[in-house]
């Protein structure tokens, strides 16, 4: 279920997406056809023991040391680094979205309260947070390419 609801429409679409902006070719090594088809196959208490069968399958190809740190290390989620981008590389395309003479052209958003907005972001992000800007960003980008006027 996982596979076809999470994996192919969210993950590896993004993945495809950012890859291809970058010009970066990329392939996921465990997602070949006949190691999912082989996966499939294997009792779920099996698979799901704590990733046993890819510690196993990779201790040969592995350091001791890497082993056993990889096998010590917690789960953890990849996300974009979007909170940087936006300080960074982002930042002069978001100022631009966010300048008074762009929103009121646009007229979608009110100038100075996403200015007030953007300001508070810059000096303290956590306690705005990065989606609230980038939503803010997508949508006044989004309006711009759908010619949306209030």
């Amino acid at each position: 279920m996982d596979i076809e609801a999470h994996l192919e429409p969210r993950l590896l679409r993004d993945l495809d997406a950012m890859s291809m902006a970058h010009s970066i070719e990329v392939r996921p090594v465990y997602l070949d056809h006949r190691l999912i088809e082989f996966l499939l196959r294997v009792p779920a208490p099996v698979r799901l023991h704590h990733k046993r069968l890819l510690f196993e399958a990779s201790r040969r190809f592995l350091s001791g040391e890497l082993l056993m740190d990889l096998e010590k290390r917690g789960k953890r989620t990849f996300t974009f680094p979007l909170a940087n981008w936006m300080s960074q590389e982002l930042k002069p395309m978001i100022e631009e979205t966010f300048s008074r003479a762009h929103l009121e052209s646009s007229g979608i958003l009110e100038s100075d309260a996403v200015s007030n907005l953007w300001r508070r972001y810059l000096k303290l992000p956590t306690q705005v947070g990065w989606s609230r800007i980038w939503n803010l960003v997508v949508l006044v980008r989004w309006c711009e390419m759908m010619d949306v006027h209030p």
